[in-house]
């Protein structure tokens, strides 16, 4: 009965430990690029584009990244959020090219202004921003970081 005490404080204090000790656990996953950004479809309510981000992840374990929302931002016009519904999987000690799905509502770029939209097609580029927070996981703990990114990106359509 002692031995089970002693060792069960033991436990106990080892979890204490990790818990304490899990916000140093794991570095931030970052967005070291956006790549590009392909229009998919285009039709009088909205635009479907597929945005393309380098992700690193700078731990030795996998990371898992499990919910996010985005700003995304063309010109300086806010164009919608990109909800991350899939559960994306990042090896350790990694640099991959992960492609999101963004819907986007033609109102908010009509807001912004119909030059703001027509240069953009015309220039087939723009200055994409993202913002927001991603919620990472490794090992049971979970973690929310910051993204803003900025980048001038080619449009292919």
């Amino acid at each position: 009965m002692v031995n089970f005490s002693r060792y069960s404080r033991l436990y106990f204090g080892l979890l204490i430990l990790i818990c304490f000790s899990s916000c140093n656990l794991f570095k931030p996953v970052q967005v070291k690029k956006i790549e590009a950004v392909r229009v998919i479809k285009n039709s009088g309510k909205g635009m479907e584009l597929e945005v393309s981000l380098i992700l690193q992840n700078p731990n030795f374990m996998n990371i898992s990244i499990t919910q996010g929302e985005l700003a995304l931002w063309l010109n300086k016009v806010d164009m919608g959020a990109i909800q991350l519904n899939d559960k994306v999987i990042l090896p350790a000690n990694s640099e991959i090219q992960q492609k999101f799905t963004v819907q986007l509502d033609l109102s908010n770029a009509l807001l912004g202004g119909i030059s703001t939209l027509m240069s953009v097609l015309k220039n087939n580029s723009a200055t994409l921003h993202i913002k927001g927070n991603v919620k990472a996981k490794a090992l049971f703990i979970s973690r929310e970081f910051p993204v803003d990114e900025s980048a001038q990106i080619p449009l292919t359509f």
